[in-house]
């Protein structure tokens, strides 16, 4: 989540202008572990909303034990919704600076970064897992000389940088050139003998995998319950009388038959309902899922989708595995979240990708993968 005390800005670009028509560079390292993130989100107004909600909660329980047979027992019901209000936001608040939500959500990205925002593109360089992209995609992307304030497109916080971790500055263009795909991949990692390779998932290429027949045999399922809701809901609209399917104009419903015919149409529309979940689950068997462009080193793959690009290296290699399906990506669960068909690569690359990744490990204890799912 958001910080609920920063104030959104008006514009989707919102580096600081320098030099009267320049925009700020800069290079920083930081923590984003929870106690780095706890200690760079630290504000005066944190102690002050604790300190307005222990005093609330106080009186809100002092109103609790004078509620029963007082006169004053108004001010428990005008204090109760305010507490509950005052407590969401607390603890909501309290999981945003404490930063254990950032490290469950993006633990590949929780520890000592170092990045770069220059020349319309941010790259940053985590423990596990890097990132990067056009710095007008970017929902909150505040820089000064001071601090910085980041917010990548897909993640749910924003992420501070204060003034030590800035390491150097610059001006940079403040209308730099569109930044490519290309030029974000070099940026996380500019090698130009790894594999690349650029295609379009779609659900058929996952055909060997559990998830594929999860998909299928879920869909029929659903589309079956749908048939038999459906044969219902006609069996009750045909054995409703005469004289509710077809009522003379002088006839006024009576509760029961108000009943039966409402209760006809409800299931109708559920068996519809199933009818379109089934479709929408079995669909997913052959229909296109995204398209991808993919980087894969010996030592780091990289996955670009739309506006970000995820390139995973050290620990979160574990992730993946080559199979004869292609390149799959298991979570510490071992459920399959990703994966990139052999059909993308030639037959040379594919025994090369085999080598590299063709190994029986297990994946992390703890998942570190974050990015496109399937």
């Amino acid at each position: 989540m958001t910080n609920p005390y920063e104030t959104p800005s008006d514009s989707a670009s919102n580096a600081t202008l320098v030099d009267g028509g320049s925009m700020l560079g800069i290079e920083f390292t930081s923590d984003w572990s929870p106690h780095g993130l706890h200690q760079r989100r630290k504000h005066w107004r944190h102690r002050v909303l604790d300190i307005s909600f222990a005093l609330l909660s106080l009186l809100w329980l002092g109103s609790l034990f004078a509620a029963a047979g007082s006169p004053y027992a108004g001010i428990f019901c005008v204090l109760t919704p305010t507490w509950v209000l005052l407590s969401i936001t607390w603890f909501s608040n309290l999981s945003f600076r404490n930063g254990g939500s950032f490290q469950r959500k993006y633990r590949g990205l929780a520890g000592t970064i170092r990045g770069r925002i220059d020349a319309g593109c941010v790259v940053i360089h985590g423990p596990a897992v890097s990132v990067a992209t056009r710095f007008r995609h970017c929902l909150r992307c505040k820089v000064s000389r001071t601090h910085a304030i980041l917010q990548l497109p897909g993640f749910e916080t924003t992420l501070p940088i204060i003034d030590q971790d800035i390491t150097n500055s610059w001006s940079t263009s403040a209308n730099p050139a569109d930044v490519t795909q290309t030029a974000l991949m070099n940026a996380i990692c500019g090698d130009t003998n790894a594999i690349w390779s650029e295609d379009t998932l779609q659900g058929a290429d996952l055909r060997s995998l559990p998830c594929w027949r999860v998909w299928r045999w879920s869909g029929w399922m659903l589309i079956g319950l749908g048939i038999v809701v459906l044969s219902v809901a006609v069996y009750e609209a045909n054995s409703l009388p005469a004289w509710v399917r077809n009522p003379p104009s002088h006839y006024r419903f009576s509760k029961t038959d108000s009943l039966r015919t409402g209760g006809a149409l409800i299931i109708s529309l559920m068996g519809v309902g199933f009818l379109g979940a089934g479709y929408l689950q079995l669909s997913r068997t052959w229909r296109r899922i995204g398209r991808y462009t993919v980087v894969v080193y010996p030592d780091r793959v990289s996955i670009a989708h739309k506006k970000l690009v995820y390139s995973y290296h050290d620990a979160a290699l574990q992730h993946f595995r080559w199979t004869a399906v292609g390149l799959i990506v298991r979570d510490a669960g071992r459920h399959i979240r990703f994966a990139i068909p052999a059909r993308w690569f030639d037959e040379e690359t594919q025994q090369l990708l085999h080598s590299w990744y063709g190994r029986s490990s297990k994946p992390p204890p703890l998942s570190l993968y974050v990015g496109p799912t399937i």
